[in-house]
C-alpha cells in the first residue's frame, strides 16, 4: 500500500500507468476508496483512498 501510494503521488502519471496502479490498488486488502469525490489541498475533485491496516 505504502509503495502505490508514493507512485500514486508522482506526477505526472500515463494514463495506462494510472490505470494500472488503480487495479493494484484495487486488489488491496482492505483497500477502500469513497463514494463521492473530495476536495484536494489545491481545491480539486478527487478520489479519497483510504487503508485499514490491522495489527
Amino acid at each position: 500500500m505504502r509503495a502505490l501510494s508514493a507512485l500514486l503521488e508522482s506526477q505526472p502519471i500515463p494514463p495506462q500507468a494510472l490505470a494500472k496502479l488503480y487495479r493494484a490498488l484495487a486488489a488491496v486488502p482492505g483497500a477502500e476508496v469513497t463514494d463521492h469525490l473530495v476536495r484536494d489541498l489545491a481545491g480539486r475533485d478527487a478520489l479519497a483512498v483510504g487503508h485499514d491496516e490491522k495489527g
